[in-house]
Parts: C-alpha cells; sequence; structure tokens
C-alpha cells in the first residue's frame, strides 16, 4: 500500500508518465525486473530510465534490456549502483514519457559529447590593426596608424562533454579559433617611394568553458538546454613588421617583432537545440553570450626605428603596445554548429 501511494505522489509531483516498480533482483547479471503499470503500455527496449527511492532521490539511470508482452521489462544496473536498488522503487522514464514520443525526447541522456565548428560573431577580446605611420619629427606621438578594430573570429573548432549532475548536466569544453592574417604595406620613406614598410599581423585563441544546464526541455525537433557558466579565453597577437626596399639596393631590415597576450574571464549564458536524428546522434546548434568580467595582459616585443631616433626603444614599443590596443571587449556573441551524441 505504501508503493501504491508513493506511486501517485510521485506521478503527480514530477508531472511525468510513470514506468512501473521494481519487482525483482537479479544478482546475476545485475538485473531487475520492473512491473509496469497498465499491461501493454509498457515503454519500449532501449528506452532510458531512472529508479528513484522512497523519497523520490535518483538512485541510477539505464536502459531497457529487454520487455515482455505481459508488460514487464528488464533493466540493467552499473555495478556502483547495485546495492543501492531496492524492491519496491519507483522507476519512471527519464524524458517523462511512457516510452512513446518523439526520438529527440527519448534521447536527453545522462551523458552529452559534442564535436562543432565555432564562430565569435564578437570575441571577448578585440585589437587594432595596425599601419606604419611616417614618423613627422625625430620624436613623434606614435609610428602607427589604427586602420580598424578586430573583434571576429568565424573559424574554431572546439570539443565538449556534458555529464548529469543533480537535476541539470556539468558541460566543460576546449575550443581554438584562428583569425585570417593581417597584411599592410605602407609608405617608409618619405624621400624614396621604392621602400616601404610591411606589417603582418596573426592572431588565435584557445578557450575553456564550464556551463551547467540547468534546464532541459524538447522544442520541436529539437531539445533545448539552457546554460550558464563561466569562460576563460586566452588570445594571442603577433606583430612582424619590416622594412623593404623594392628595387633590391639595401637590404630588408627588421622595424618590429612583438606579441600580445590577453586572458580573459567572462560569465556566458546560452542555449544548445540538438536535433536527435538517430537513436544517440545528432546535430547541435548553439548560441552563446559572453560578458567579460576580468583581464590578464601579457606585452614583449621591441620596435627599431631608424627614423624615429629621438624615441628611446622601450618608448617605441610601448607606443605599439598601446595603438595595437589588445583588450577585452564589452560584450562576446558566439554560435556553434556540430555533432552531438546522448548517451
Amino acid at each position: 500500500m505504501k508503493n501504491y501511494w508513493l506511486l501517485l505522489l510521485s506521478l503527480s509531483i514530477s508531472s511525468t508518465a510513470l514506468a512501473g516498480t521494481i519487482s525483482k533482483i537479479y544478482k546475476k547479471g545485475r538485473r531487475v525486473l520492473i512491473d509496469q503499470i497498465e499491461e501493454g503500455d509498457g515503454i519500449e527496449k532501449g528506452a532510458k530510465v531512472c529508479v528513484y527511492d522512497d523519497s523520490d532521490k535518483r538512485i541510477t539511470c539505464g536502459k531497457i534490456a529487454k520487455t515482455t508482452k505481459s508488460g514487464k521489462a528488464y533493466m540493467r544496473i552499473s555495478k556502483k549502483k547495485f546495492k543501492m536498488v531496492k524492491k519496491g522503487m519507483i522507476v519512471r522514464t527519464k524524458d517523462g514519457s511512457s516510452g512513446g514520443g518523439s526520438n529527440t525526447a527519448k534521447n536527453a541522456g545522462s551523458i552529452r559529447i559534442a564535436g562543432f565548428w565555432t564562430g565569435g560573431i564578437m570575441t571577448p577580446y578585440s585589437y587594432q590593426k595596425l599601419a606604419y605611420q611616417v614618423p613627422e619629427s625625430q620624436a613623434p606621438s606614435t609610428l602607427w596608424k589604427q586602420e580598424g578594430e578586430i573583434s571576429t573570429q568565424l573559424f574554431g573548432l572546439g570539443l565538449s562533454a556534458g555529464f548529469q549532475i543533480g537535476p541539470g548536466m556539468l558541460i566543460t569544453g576546449l575550443r581554438y579559433r584562428a583569425a585570417d592574417d593581417l597584411a599592410i604595406d605602407s609608405d617608409y620613406s618619405p624621400s624614396d617611394p621604392n621602400i616601404y614598410s610591411s606589417i603582418k599581423e596573426s592572431s588565435s585563441s584557445t578557450g575553456i568553458f564550464f556551463d551547467y544546464a540547468y534546464m532541459t526541455m524538447p522544442l520541436g525537433m529539437f531539445l533545448m538546454d539552457l546554460t550558464a557558466g563561466l569562460d576563460v579565453d586566452m588570445s594571442a597577437v603577433s606583430i612582424d613588421a619590416e622594412v623593404i626596399d623594392e628595387k633590391g639596393t639595401q637590404p630588408t631590415t627588421k622595424l618590429s617583432k612583438a606579441e600580445s597576450k590577453l586572458t580573459v574571464a567572462s560569465l556566458r549564458v546560452g542555449a544548445n537545440f540538438d536535433a536527435m536524428f538517430m537513436d544517440m546522434f545528432g546535430m547541435n546548434f548553439g548560441l552563446n553570450l559572453l560578458v567579460p568580467l576580468s583581464e590578464t595582459p601579457k606585452y614583449s616585443g621591441e620596435v627599431t626605428d631608424a627614423q624615429a631616433t629621438g624615441l628611446d626603444a622601450e618608448t617605441q614599443g610601448k607606443d605599439l603596445e598601446k595603438q595595437l590596443a589588445h583588450k577585452k571587449s564589452s560584450v562576446g556573441v558566439e554560435i556553434i554548429i556540430g555533432v552531438v551524441s546522448r548517451l
């Protein structure tokens, strides 16, 4: 009688369809027999179900290994959880259905693995595209001209793995993004148009993130995860500048070689949309919004411009760092397209 009322209470609290109760436990093979509520209205083989104790605490989850025509089902229990499972415990389908319904809803899973392309529509950092500026005096205010802010990286790859923790899922991931190299040629010598400066800029970033999927729900053909977490982005911008004689009468000389590194910590919120076209595999689409909170810069490099004799090497180096303006952005936006598996 106690289990009967517990079944009714569990059904009303969870708003999920009830699969049944455990009637027998088999040590051999670590299996349990599930008696379903209504004969013939049972769960399918391969459906994901979870076992709950008297306080409605989830003990473990797994898949239905076998079903019978009489409305019973067998489930295999992991070795770690087997001793915790008792007769009379409640078994409910994990997705809140009795085994039917959409393929997406049935495959929420307790493990989520994804590989994806990631595009930084707005990266959590930005920097300036630079060109050499011919000094008007031996001690100019700057040797560089800012040609535009760079805050987009559309090519990137990433991996993530999520594991059930409490009512939600903890997702950790890595990503790598790179931008196209930038190259700007500009005049160097006012008296000789054949001598010019050539500047090459390259950038890349590596990120690690921790998300908690606090809500998972079916949305049409998709399974949607709403997430919130922390993002750490480590970017590097390299500059290589030379003075070149187009006629080749003078040797090419190094104007500057520098690297700026920046670590940005951000809060992130987002949504993942998984379309499970197969039993455990599907496509993933995601959108994340990042709010940068802190930055840790590191700069190294040198500038040796013979035309700015009024500026020492340290001043020239600080000038380049200032004009590069490698810093955290006010906001970041990334999109994700990839493949996903829910187990």
